[in-house]
């Protein structure tokens, strides 16, 4: 079941990235400003989440400057047992690499080099964080 979901949040934030680089078409000063400044692409992003999600797990994200952060809600807490705690705790060296790109694509879409911030968000019924990671593009 983990590794559904460890797919499901791997497409959805793929997802997410894609949407936002195929409408690229400039150069802003936050991510924020980006995608504020484009309503086609947040409209995009919804509707990837939506057609990503999964029964007893809410998605959503939110940008703040630089940062896009990726919430992963357990809304069905009989889902979030011990073992998938234990799973996302032990999961973020196997998505590291990925997390990775996907902020230096962030990073492109803004046009500049390892400013942007990915931040997945693991958070029970109650809103409480269960674990998360923020990843920046690799230094070249």
């Amino acid at each position: 079941m983990m590794k559904k979901r460890t797919v499901k949040s791997f497409v959805c934030a793929a997802l997410m990235a894609m949407a936002l680089s195929v409408t690229a078409c400039g150069s802003s000063k936050t991510l924020e400003d980006y995608i504020t400044s484009s309503p086609e692409v947040m409209e995009q992003m919804e509707e990837e989440i939506a057609a990503a999600s999964i029964d007893g797990l809410d998605i959503a994200f939110e940008v703040k400057g630089n940062e896009m952060i990726n919430s992963y809600t357990f809304v069905d807490e009989s889902l979030l047992t011990d073992e998938i705690k234990e799973n996302i705790s032990q999961g973020w060296d196997l998505t590291a690499s990925l997390y990775e790109e996907l902020a230096k694509e962030l990073d492109e879409m803004i046009k500049q080099e390892n400013t942007c911030t990915l931040t997945i968000r693991y958070l029970d019924s109650q809103g409480n964080v269960i674990d998360e990671k923020s990843f920046q593009a690799p230094k070249e």
